[in-house]
């Protein structure tokens, strides 16, 4: 019982941490760049959730049952490590194409856009679905910890009203922060970088999909609203 309060306990703590943190960068980002700016970060944020859905499947989930179910000498981390980074360096390189032509005549926005994608990368390197599935919380905990920590301190020290795109290169700063943090402390008996078995990729993939789909469609109802009020309004409406 002492056990499963003690994982009840990162897991909130994790998770209010993170709400936290996204709750006082939401308001200082308001506050310092105004309804007009805040909505082309809002707008870029949605863009870049999309494509997060892309580059993840639902693979994050699969991961973590994979790596719950099996023994530890069993588990091939690697395996789902590198799918993970394969499938966002390819919808990273693709979506800033798609981007580059579909946002030319807001050039501000399409820079501010390809910047956030950048975050896809480090964010691939994240193994929160190893620590989730061997149920090892308190390194999620402090992961998610040091990535706010370093986003918001990031904000408060650096942005002003005139450094619209140094807010996504701070937040892809914050989210390889959070990568290291779990990658410097994985004890696991295989290691993450070895050479993986790619022949199980297309399987993995098709049963992922499954599993994403729905947390997509969850999302959806937050991601999809400030790109379709966009077409009907101005930057400045979706800020507000």
């Amino acid at each position: 019982m002492r056990n499963l309060s003690l994982k009840a306990f990162w897991i909130l703590f994790s998770d209010g941490g993170a709400k936290l943190f996204g709750f006082f960068t939401t308001i200082y980002l308001a506050r310092i760049f105004g309804a007009e700016s805040y909505g082309l970060i809002v707008l870029a944020l949605s863009v870049m959730g999309i494509c997060i859905w892309f580059s993840d499947l639902g693979i994050q989930t699969l991961a973590t049952r994979a790596m719950a179910a099996a023994s530890p000498e069993n588990r091939t981390p690697a395996r789902y490590f590198w799918l993970k980074v394969s499938l966002s360096l390819t919808v990273m390189v693709v979506s800033a194409i798609v981007i580059w032509f579909v946002l030319r005549d807001n050039p501000e926005l399409r820079m501010l856009v390809i910047l956030f994608l950048m975050s896809l990368v480090p964010q691939s390197l994240q193994i929160q679905w190893y620590y989730n599935g061997t149920q090892d919380f308190k390194w999620v905990t402090l992961s998610n910890w040091i990535q706010g920590i370093v986003y918001l301190g990031g904000l408060l020290l650096i942005v002003s009203s005139d450094d619209l795109n140094a807010v996504p290169v701070i937040y892809t700063l914050s989210m390889l922060a959070g990568a290291v943090t779990l990658l410097v402390v994985y004890r696991g008996n295989q290691s993450i970088f070895r050479i993986p078995d790619i022949s199980s990729w297309i399987s993995d993939i098709r049963n992922s999909f499954y599993l994403g789909a729905g947390h997509f469609m969850a999302q959806s109802i937050i991601l999809f609203p400030p790109i379709i009020i966009s077409f009907f309004f101005r930057e400045a409406d979706v800020g507000f």
